[in-house]
This record gives structure tokens, sequence and C-alpha cells, in this order.
């Protein structure tokens, strides 16, 4: 059984779930983001204002605003001196965790390995997820089944029919051969909108002896371009285990 492909993972399914999915419902999310921001730089500026009278006029209404109004801009200053600061730090760790070996990932439902670079999240057992590896906007996943559907011409076809009837918008690229671990598989990329949300798919699809296997790949439309050789990269480090001979092509 070819399952839900388009699944969003955790991480980003949390995110996507405070935006609404209709038009109306969008514009009245972001306008209230715009409006809690114009609320914040007015009670700033206010604040202000009130420290510039308490010099000016010295009464005590304005002496008394202006102190209450001094002490939010100092909360608001440190508030988002510290923010600074952690981002800066988290920036800083997050570089240094890029460097070193890579993270060996095995397989859970099935018996395989996968690479990704360090820094990146491994959670397992995500969804329909077997493994699901994230790194800011880009995500690796395997899903693993143990049945053979006779050949990767046949999970290729019901994942991309599958995708049609999930996603809108949909461009795909027709499916080509590529050998990974000594195996034939089919590869095509995807373009397509979930919840109306832009975007880019590479897999790799593959059913024989040992199961069938869909690896999957993916990030935002606009960022593609940027990620694609890393999602790649990742992708094409699956092995199946060393005793486990290759299948014969089919």
């Amino acid at each position: 059984m070819v399952v839900n492909v388009l699944q969003l993972p955790i991480t980003l399914s949390a995110v996507l779930a405070q935006v609404p999915d209709t038009p109306a419902g969008r514009a009245g999310y972001y306008v209230g983001i715009g409006l809690a921001i114009v609320f914040s730089l007015g009670v700033i500026a206010f604040g202000l204002f009130a420290v510039v009278m308490a010099f000016v006029r010295r009464t005590k209404v304005w002496i008394i605003t202006a102190s209450i109004a001094a002490c939010f801009l100092i909360g608001f200053g440190a508030f988002f001196t510290l923010a600074f600061i952690k981002g800066v730090k988290e920036g800083m760790q997050a570089s240094s965790s890029t460097s070193g070996p890579a993270q060996s990932i095995t397989g859970n439902a099935l018996p395989y390995t996968l690479q990704v670079s360090p820094g990146w999240t491994v959670k397992r057992s995500q969804g329909v997820y077997d493994v699901l590896a994230a790194h800011g906007s880009s995500f690796v996943s395997v899903i693993a089944e143990p049945a053979d559907l006779g050949g990767s011409s046949q999970i290729a076809e019901a994942a991309r029919s599958r995708i049609k009837e999930l996603g809108s918008d949909v461009v795909m690229s027709e499916p080509q051969p590529i050998s990974i671990d000594g195996r034939d598989w089919l590869q095509f990329t995807v373009k397509c909108k979930v919840k109306l949300m832009p975007f880019a798919y590479q897999f790799y699809v593959y059913s024989g002896k040992e199961g069938s296997f869909q690896l999957i790949g993916w990030t935002f439309q606009n960022l593609w371009d940027r990620e694609a050789a890393k999602i790649q990269e990742s992708l094409l480090t699956f092995h199946f285990p060393k005793d486990q001979a290759a299948a014969s092509p089919k």
C-alpha cells in the first residue's frame, strides 16, 4: 500500500497549523499580526514621548507616566537584547554542528542505512515516515514497507497517482532510472502545493524482494535550487545491509 507521501512532518505542520487555509482566514491572520506590530510600535512611541514630556513639563502626571513607560522600554529592550544574544549563540552552535562526521541512520521498519550531515535533527516513526531528518526548511525521509509491489515502476506509478490526488498545481518530471546501492530505482521531481504552501520534492522509489522504499526530500520551491544538492546527496547514501544481495532488475 502506498501511503500519503505528501503528509507534512510534525515540525512543519505545527507551524502551518497556525495559518488558516482559506484566503479570508489567511488575510485575517496576517492583518492580526500587522495590528500587533503597529500596536507595539505605538506603545514604544508613546513611551518615548512621555519621557520627553516629563523633562519638558515636569508635572507629576508626566513624571509618573514617563516612569511607567521607562520601565516598559527597559523591559522591551532587555527582551530583544537577550533574544538577539540567544540567536547569535544558536547560530554559532548551528555553524559548529555542521562540521564533523555524518550521522548514520538505521532503518526502523526495515533494515537499511542513510547518512545525513551533522546538525540535522533525526526522528523515527513520524507518521508515515520510518525516519525523518530536518535541517532548517529542508527535509529528507524514508517510507519503508515490507511488501514487494512488483517493481520500481509500480511504486512510482502509485506514488505519482497519489500525489495528483493530494496536491494542487502539480508539476512532475518523468521517472528516470538510477542505480542506488546496486539496485534499479526510479527518480522524479515534483513541484506542487500542499495546504496552499509551495513545495518541491525529490523522489527515489524502489520495490523488490527487500520491500518497497520511497526516499523523499523536500523544501520550499523558492529554496529548491539552493537546497536540492544537499537533499539529493543525503538520499543517495541509502544502503541495504551488506548480506542482502542485489535484486535482479525488474
